[in-house]
């Protein structure tokens, strides 16, 4: 009683691909991907909850080659408009090793253009993933944030972040938990407290923010309405 469909140009060039060379071979952006939610796109400015946002870019990767950073948002690839992350993901699976794309994103807000050059995906590793976390949210709604002790910056691999000591209010609600790292303000990486506090004040009040949250690991945005001022307690 279970059944699972496949579009069907991507079987179809799947079946070009193992008739003509025995084989598939996949590509990978080195990126972590999530769907543009509407919240999200406010946060950055866009007036559509089109495309595809960057919560992760792998070190010597080709995203990394391309200049791909957290916070971009990918709206088109090759000139084919993004509606969402699943296009996009079946997009990177037609490429083929070696090709050459043209990606354009949305970067404080302006629209901007990489080349990516494909490379083959190692055999233990995966395609794109969309980011998967069980909370998220932001400041100045109830969060006490301390600088992330250098021990657990070594054990993340990261060079900043911020750790909620406490979450209450329209933070808690969202589903921000003591022990969750802030990692960024919209595309704006934070390592004190002070950074944070300056990247809220940047903003127009009134418009969600992106914060871009770390558990267990896993990295994802995640939009919150705010309020001016923003009370920050440390």
């Amino acid at each position: 009683g279970v059944s699972f469909a496949v579009p069907i140009d991507l079987a179809m060039r799947s079946m070009a691909r193992l008739l003509s060379s025995g084989g598939i071979q996949r590509v990978r952006l080195g990126a972590q991907l999530q769907e543009l939610t509407p919240p999200l796109a406010q946060s950055f400015g866009l007036m559509q909850a089109t495309g595809a946002l960057v919560s992760k870019v792998d070190p010597g990767s080709a995203a990394d080659a391309a200049g791909l950073a957290i916070g971009d948002v990918v709206t088109a690839i090759d000139g084919r408009p993004v509606t969402g992350l699943p296009q996009l993901l079946r997009e990177i699976s037609g490429q083929a090793p070696g090709r050459t794309s043209t990606l354009t994103y949305w970067r404080q807000g302006a629209l901007r253009g990489a080349r990516v050059l494909w490379a083959q995906e190692p055999d233990s590793a995966s395609a794109a993933q969309p980011a998967s976390l069980d909370a998220p949210a932001q400041d100045g709604l109830g969060l006490r944030l301390g600088e992330l002790p250098a021990a657990r910056r070594q054990q993340l691999r990261m060079e900043g972040g911020l750790l909620v000591q406490e979450s209450g209010g329209a933070a808690r609600s969202e589903g921000i938990r003591a022990g969750d790292v802030v990692v960024a303000v919209n595309d704006r990486p934070v390592a004190r407290v002070e950074d944070f506090r300056a990247a809220l004040a940047q903003l127009p009040p009134g418009r969600p923010v992106a914060l871009l949250m770390m558990r267990e690991r896993r990295l994802t945005y995640v939009p919150v309405r705010t309020e001016a001022p923003y009370p920050l307690r440390r």
